[in-house]
C-alpha cells in the first residue's frame, strides 16, 4: 500500500516536470525568414508593429492571441524599437527578405527579438 502510494506521487511529480518542461521549451526563440514585411505601423500604444505576406507562420512560432502581427517588445521611444522600425521599412521599401526572430507571445502579440533584412 505505501508502495502504491509513492508511486503515484512519483508520477504526479513526473507529470509536474513534464509539463513545465514542454512550457519552456514552447517559450523559446522561434525564427523565420518571410519574402518581405508587407505592412508596418506605429500603435496608439507607441509599440512598432508590422506583418508579412500570408501573415506569421503559426506553425514555427506558435499559436498566440494575434496570428496577424509582430510586436516590438518595447515603445517607440527605445532605440532598439527604432532600429526594428528602420529594418521592417527597408524590408518594405526594398521587398528584400525579412529574417524574423521571435522570443514567444506576450500580452497576445508575436514579441519580435530580431529582425534582420536578407540579401537576394
Amino acid at each position: 500500500m505505501q508502495n502504491h502510494r509513492w508511486g503515484r506521487m512519483f508520477a504526479r511529480s513526473l507529470l509536474a516536470v513534464s509539463a513545465v518542461v514542454c512550457s519552456s521549451l514552447a517559450l523559446g526563440d522561434t525564427e523565420k525568414t518571410y519574402d518581405y514585411v508587407s505592412k508596418v505601423q506605429v500603435g496608439e500604444d507607441s509599440f512598432v508593429y508590422f506583418t508579412v505576406p500570408g501573415n506569421p507562420d503559426a506553425l514555427v512560432h506558435g499559436t498566440c492571441g494575434n496570428q496577424i502581427w509582430f510586436r516590438s517588445p518595447r515603445p517607440i521611444t527605445d532605440d532598439r524599437t527604432k532600429a526594428i522600425l528602420s529594418v521592417a521599412l527597408a524590408s518594405m521599401l526594398s521587398k528584400k527578405g525579412a529574417f524574423v526572430r521571435v522570443s514567444g507571445c506576450a500580452d497576445g502579440w508575436y514579441q519580435v527579438k530580431d529582425l534582420m533584412v536578407t540579401s537576394d
